[in-house]
């Protein structure tokens, strides 16, 4: 078998998998944080405040990670920190019962609903919130919430090892890691690409036309 046909072979597997395994738990968890970011928004707006705040500390937060620098994003640092923000969303996985992947989705609606609140309060809009978030969100936040279902379909077959339920772990953890490998890597590879550079274009190009 040729490179290029066990690749091919290795993509129908995990798509395969993923229907089988993830997609229920990858829709279920989408509405979650489609609902979570939406009941954010509408409670951020009423905080004017607090949103200045708090988007003031999450972007002296991104400085501090090195995600931002003189030249503005640094593709390689957002690449990095995507990555192994989504590696330990599979880890918490590992702690069996608790399904702490759960919170890494919260808190990433939550804050999508805070930079959205702020968007709308500080007068840009959501059109230029949109413009920011959606040519690379529409990557990166299918592959962020891929990376949670994985966590939470590890933590599930975690609790059926532990109650003598589960299929063979071996095999759990290989579907587990090639889909982290063959989906959510590029996914967010191509994502930090664009927000790197394309997005920061767009923009500038929005507020120019806006102003």
């Amino acid at each position: 078998m040729t490179i290029w046909n066990r690749l091919k072979q290795e993509y129908k597997d995990t798509a395969l998998f993923f229907r089988e395994r993830l997609l229920r738990i990858f829709l279920i968890l989408s509405l979650i944080f489609i609902g979570v970011g939406t009941a954010s928004y509408f409670l951020f707006l009423s905080s004017p405040d607090t949103v200045n705040q708090m988007m003031q500390e999450l972007a002296k937060s991104f400085q501090d990670k090195g995600l931002i620098d003189e030249g503005g994003i640094s593709f390689w640092f957002l690449l990095g920190n995507n990555l192994w923000a989504s590696a330990i969303c599979i880890l918490m996985g590992f702690l069996p019962f608790l399904f702490l992947p759960v919170l890494p989705l919260a808190s990433n609606a939550a804050i999508l609903g805070l930079s959205a609140a702020y968007s709308s309060i500080s007068g840009m809009g959501l059109a230029v919130f949109a413009v920011g978030i959606l040519p690379h969100g529409i990557l990166e936040l299918p592959a962020l919430i891929l990376a949670i279902s994985l966590g939470f379909y590890l933590c599930k077959e975690m609790v059926k090892q532990i109650l003598g339920r589960a299929d063979s772990f071996l095999k759990t953890l290989c579907n587990v890691a090639r889909t982290f490998t063959l989906l959510v890597i590029p996914m967010m590879f191509a994502a930090a690409l664009i927000e790197t550079y394309i997005t920061p274009v767009l923009i500038n190009a929005c507020a120019g036309a806006l102003g």
